[in-house]
């Protein structure tokens, strides 16, 4: 099958942020980005959705989540970039493919995750709680199965740059 519309699924560290406004860029397309979209539109007073989610308010997000995939279909973006959990939600998977949605899986290896999420960790300087490599491998380890089982093109981005990974994607997608 043929797609015109992508949808990027990935794991914390993968390397979405740079990817998915090259890879629109590329296709001559607009991008939206669900956790942009989400702070934008549903959080206020300056909460970041790391914030909100730490503040045990993880259901409710999900649900916002879901909602704001649904708002910005609508809108029929080229490129959406998906907060790292949401192909987990078999609602959002069911309207992407009801959408006419490719699914592009930014696969990592567990170790090249960790060194980028540790590093951003020191430049964020931030409250949030500390990376905890045994939960966060126990995560990736969980969510491979989903993330492989509802793509329908994975790309390795282990020691890529972002424009390595654009290219990577539209050789698979033609």
């Amino acid at each position: 099958m043929k797609f015109e519309n992508f949808a990027l699924s990935w794991f914390m560290g993968a390397g979405k942020t740079k990817v998915w406004k090259w890879l629109a860029e590329k296709l001559w397309g607009d991008f939206n980005d669900s956790d942009t979209y989400i702070s934008d539109n549903w959080l206020t007073n300056g909460i970041a959705i790391g914030d909100f989610i730490t503040t045990n308010w993880i259901d409710i997000f999900r649900k916002i989540e879901t909602q704001a995939i649904q708002e910005i279909l609508w809108v029929n973006p080229k490129v959406l970039a998906l907060w790292w959990w949401a192909i987990t939600i078999a609602q959002n998977v069911q309207m992407l493919r009801e959408a006419h949605y490719g699914i592009i899986y930014l696969e990592c290896n567990f170790d090249t995750l960790a060194e980028r999420i540790l590093k951003a960790e020191r430049e964020w300087k931030n409250n949030r709680k500390p990376f905890n490599e045994s939960d966060f491998r126990k995560l990736y380890e969980s969510r491979q199965k989903i993330y492989k089982g509802t793509a329908n093109f994975i790309i390795q981005n282990n020691i890529w740059t972002a424009q390595d990974a654009v290219n990577l994607i539209l050789e698979a997608i033609k």
